[in-house]
């Protein structure tokens, strides 16, 4: 601005300067030149004018913009605050309507309040997975609050009931990979975590001496869900999740609800008393069955391995599915005869394999085609063997009113040859000749005359395994038999097993580590995949070929 009006002043300088000369005769030139001087004086105080009018008119223009552009940010910015005013309404509206006290950017910073609000409560509900800021920081809010509430505990004024995770649990297993699997924690840590916060906790009880039922433990056997702190008319809980490396700065949030009155229908606080009244009763185990008292040692300890359940076992051990159905388990098998280059089959009569069934079909055609070199062996029960008459003696006489009166020796010289179990074997052994004539393929068959003890199927990714025994239930609570089925056989009523053979990556490290400690007192059992691939080559080395 200053540059312009040194530049308009200029030339209204010189512009007065030519026409006062020019009009006070102070100059005599000719009257074409005084014109022309006068033009020019005329001329340069119009470049003044205009010059200085188009930067005002520049000024206008360009303040305009800025108040225009101001009024659009200012309108913009309230109507993103009113947004987000709104919003902030409505979730305020949703914390009153569930009694949202308070959100808390962490655990740590909701310890101050949970210390008073424990100190406030006659009961004490703590579900988390190990515990360990309550019972093993050595100072802070969680470990005044431990120690208040021991104290009180021993003064039979307050009582508490404590949720840990089982370490060995799947959920437990799962959530320890996830935290070490892709950092250098030590892999067993939770494991450790729990063991120390256990082996505390049942030093505490037994000090607390008449008062320690005031103390009461247990660990849940289920995926962690969330951290519980359930107080008389108040509750803290915080969500778990898989993480795979801690977040320093990125904490799960810790909600803070108030008891409602009973009028109420929602009250979040008597939801999460349900949820851990629930996992109570119906998802974990008292402390002292998995911290049992070792006669060998003088003091309690904790079990390095599982001794209940079926989770940590059953994974280990790399079971995939039990089929209590004969449906499901028959379509599982189906793919794995499909899918496999190798298909070996041990059982009795093998009659669910020939029959005509979509079952039989799918192995009918693995040996007809044959393309991928396919490794089918079958292994039947001798039908002329002390074992195969046995059995069928058993079923002889579930079949008959008046067996009591009909000898072994009897049966099997009347009886036998009528039998099912004989109908049935010869007419699977007939059916496997005629596919070897027919398909020229020899050696598919052998015959055993040991006591059969289960049927098994291995294919190159599971082994299915149904324990035989004599067992048979006039009447079952859960299953029907068929209205067409006239005769009663036994088999098919134990749970069929199905066995992967690899194990899953998590328990296959988890082993790995129990082996790695050498802290366990017996030998850890070999996986049932390659015992029952072990179990068939001798099976069908002592077998006998068929002519």
């Amino acid at each position: 601005m200053k540059q312009t009006l040194r530049t308009v002043g200029f030339f209204y300088f010189l512009a007065t300067v030519i026409l006062i000369l020019n009009y006070a005769g102070w100059l005599t030139p000719p009257d074409s030149m005084r014109k022309l001087l006068s033009e020019i004086g005329i001329a340069l105080l119009a470049v003044g004018t205009i010059h200085l009018l188009d930067h005002v008119s520049l000024i206008r223009e360009v303040a305009s913009k800025i108040v225009g552009d101001f009024r659009k940010a200012t309108a913009d910015a309230f109507q993103a605050a009113s947004s987000i005013l709104k919003d902030q309404v409505k979730s305020i509206k949703v914390m009153e309507g569930l009694n949202m006290k308070e959100v808390y950017s962490s655990r740590s910073a909701a310890g101050e309040s949970i210390r008073n609000a424990m100190a406030r409560s006659k009961e004490v509900s703590l579900m988390g997975i190990s515990l360990n800021e309550f019972c093993r920081q050595e100072q802070g809010p969680f470990s005044d609050a431990w120690a208040e509430l021991i104290d009180r505990i021993e003064k039979g004024n307050q009582s508490a009931r404590l949720l840990l995770i089982d370490p060995y649990c799947h959920g437990a297993t799962l959530r320890a990979y996830s935290e070490t699997a892709s950092s250098p924690t030590v892999p067993d840590r939770l494991e450790n975590d729990v063991m120390t916060t256990a082996k505390l906790l049942r030093s505490i009880r037994d000090r607390l001496g008449q008062n320690r039922n005031r103390l009461d433990v247990r660990v849940y056997q289920m995926a962690p869900t969330v951290f519980l702190c359930q107080l008389d008319n108040e509750t803290f809980v915080q969500d778990y999740y898989f993480w795979n490396r801690r977040l320093a700065k990125t904490p799960f949030p810790l909600f803070h609800y108030m008891r409602r009155g009973d009028s109420y229908s929602t009250c979040i606080h008597r939801e999460l008393k349900q949820h851990f009244d629930f996992i109570w009763e119906h998802a974990s185990i008292r402390l002292d069955d998995l911290d049992p008292i070792n006669d060998r040692a003088p003091s309690p300890h904790f079990l390095m391995l599982p001794s209940r359940g079926l989770e940590w076992g059953g994974h280990a051990s790399g079971i995939q599915n039990i089929f209590i159905d004969r449906r499901r388990a028959s379509e599982r098998m189906i793919e794995e005869i499909f899918q496999s280059r190798r298909v070996w089959i041990q059982g009795i009569t093998l009659k669910a394999f020939f029959d005509g069934s979509e079952l039989a079909n799918v192995l009918m055609n693995k040996i007809r085609e044959n393309r991928d070199g396919t490794d089918i062996r079958i292994l039947l029960l001798d039908p002329q063997c002390k074992q195969a008459k046995v059995r069928a003696y058993r079923e002889f006489l579930l079949n008959r009113q008046l067996s009591d009166l009909v000898t072994f020796d009897q049966f099997e010289q009347k009886f036998y040859q009528k039998s099912k179990l004989s109908r049935d074997l010869t007419v699977t052994k007939e059916c496997i000749e005629e596919i070897e004539n027919t398909y020229n393929k020899r050696g598919l068959l052998k015959t055993y005359d040991a006591a059969p003890n289960m049927f098994v199927l291995i294919g190159n990714n599971s082994a299915f395994v149904e324990q035989y025994t004599y067992g048979k239930l006039a009447e079952s609570k859960y299953s029907v038999q068929p209205q067409h089925v006239r005769e009663v056989i036994l088999g098919s009523d134990m749970p069929l097993i199905e066995y992967g053979h690899i194990i899953d990556p998590i328990y296959e490290r988890a082993l790995k580590n129990i082996q790695e400690r050498g802290q366990v007192d017996e030998q850890l059992r070999p996986q049932p995949y390659p015992l029952l691939e072990a179990h068939f080559d001798w099976a069908w080395e002592q077998a006998y070929p068929e002519a």
